[in-house]
């Protein structure tokens, strides 16, 4: 994952207000693999964490079951642990 088009992505995920628009994001994470591929990687966590921290709760569902059912696998990683610790 390019660093530069995560930064990006972090910028646009914090101006993002609608509801609708948060959805588009979650379709798109909605795969399993998506977050545990972001979670994993140095760059792609930061958008993760992102997500975490200004989605609403309703969004961010699909990303807190990922954490649940791939707990140790994250905890034992050193980007998956950041995106356990948000």
């Amino acid at each position: 994952m390019d660093p530069s088009g995560t930064h990006a992505l972090q910028s646009l995920i914090e101006i993002i207000n609608l509801n609708k628009n948060e959805n588009i994001i979650k379709e798109i994470l909605d795969k399993e693999k998506n977050i545990l591929k972001l979670a994993l990687n140095s760059n792609g966590t930061h958008i993760l964490q992102k997500i975490i921290t200004v989605f609403h709760e309703d969004n961010r569902i699909v990303i807190n079951k990922c954490i649940l059912e791939k707990f140790s696998i994250l905890c034992m990683d050193p980007n998956g642990i950041c995106v356990v610790n948000k």
